[in-house]
């Protein structure tokens, strides 16, 4: 679970980079979890950091990701040259 606003930053900024690279998210969900990278995930599209996805809660409250190309918006680079 995410404790302080730096670590969801982190994570939210992790994504970001993962999706500019063109990195494996997969990967970036095994190292920082995998409730933490929904959490962040949730958050970067809300925020309007991350274009082309879209993301559904399941009647069991599990979580699904619908993606057409993910990637960073501008928001997203903004954002991530805030907290570098």
């Amino acid at each position: 679970m995410i404790k302080n606003v730096n670590e969801y930053e982190s994570d939210m900024a992790e994504i970001i980079l993962y999706l500019r690279d063109g990195k494996d998210l997969a990967e970036l969900s095994k190292a920082i979890g995998e409730e933490n990278y929904w959490d962040a995930m949730d958050e970067c599209v809300r925020q309007g950091f991350v274009k082309g996805c879209h993301i559904s809660e399941m009647t069991n409250g599990k979580f699904v990701i619908q993606t057409n190309h993910p990637r960073p918006s501008y928001f997203g680079l903004k954002f991530l040259e805030s907290v570098q």
